[in-house]
């Protein structure tokens, strides 16, 4: 298993900003679940945008077999997004920090 992969299958189900720019760039979809207003306030160049409250009957937008890095305002919705996801069965974690500390790690916005 590389290391990437075993971010996807420990505990804490939770990866660094910086973490979770290259796994973008390497092709892992990235989710915000923040409420609309947030989104329309800045959001990743290319992210899909599932409100929480919204995720669990939309998860059709998603490809099974690609791994999914969940976003928000802090990591506390991501976290229980995160969870959502993998209780049907995709492979999730959570970015630490949400959209500042993606940001600060360089992510690309628009």
């Amino acid at each position: 298993m590389n290391f990437f992969a075993s971010l996807f299958s420990g505990s804490d189900n939770q990866v660094s900003a910086d973490e979770a720019v290259a796994l973008y760039k390497e092709g892992h979809q990235l989710v915000d679940v923040r409420e609309k207003s947030e989104w329309n306030s800045g959001h990743a160049r290319g992210a899909i945008h599932i409100p929480l409250g919204q995720l669990e009957n939309r998860t059709n937008r998603l490809h099974k077999h690609t791994p999914v890095l969940v976003i928000c305002a802090s990591g506390m919705r991501s976290r229980t997004g995160a969870k959502t996801l993998r209780d049907k069965g995709f492979q999730a974690v959570s970015v630490k920090g949400g959209m500042s500390a993606w940001m600060r790690a360089g992510g690309s916005i628009e």
